[in-house]
């Protein structure tokens, strides 16, 4: 599948593709937007950097508020 971003910090939130085999790079502490808007699965591996507890590496919260997605 290929995941679709939308990051403030990126092109305004313009959404962009990640896909299969493909990486990107994102400071800690930074909120975005991902998603799978097909039908394919996506698979997600992640390296955290700067994270004091695991439990802390994926918090939930609210889109981005300058991201209408």
């Amino acid at each position: 599948g290929t995941l679709t971003v939308l990051d403030p910090a990126v092109g305004g939130c313009n959404p962009f593709a990640v896909a299969r085999g493909a990486a990107f790079v994102e400071p800690a502490h930074h909120l975005h937007l991902a998603r799978n808007d097909g039908t394919k699965p996506v698979v997600v591996y992640a390296l955290y950097l700067g994270v004091d507890k695991a439990a802390d590496a994926n918090l939930p919260d609210a889109a981005p508020a300058s991201c209408n997605g």
